[in-house]
């Protein structure tokens, strides 16, 4: 009865992830489930590129292409700016 499958990882209901979850969601980001998403992917994938490449000559890796999403309200002010742009600044696409 502790909510936790035979692998050690939180069944579906589980009420201490969900409450964790809304936590993120309501502090740090404001209700922005979309950012919160976006920051916990990132967050996975730094984690698992550290554990496969850590060590190894690639590691270097790790700052350029999986770096990590820092702080939740450093991560939201970056997004936010990434999605910051009109139509005016894209230019059309030539064949």
């Amino acid at each position: 009865m502790n909510d936790r499958d035979c692998l050690g990882r939180f069944i579906h209901g589980n009420m201490v992830c969900r409450s964790g979850w809304l936590g993120l969601v309501a502090g740090p980001f404001g209700g922005d489930v979309t950012a919160a998403r976006a920051y916990v992917a990132q967050l996975g994938r730094h984690t698992y590129a550290r554990q496969c490449i850590g060590g190894t000559r690639f590691e270097y890796r790790l700052q350029t292409v999986w770096r990590h999403p820092g702080a939740p309200g450093e991560f939201l002010e970056g997004w936010r700016q990434s999605l910051n742009f009109t139509l005016a600044d894209v230019q059309e696409v030539e064949p």
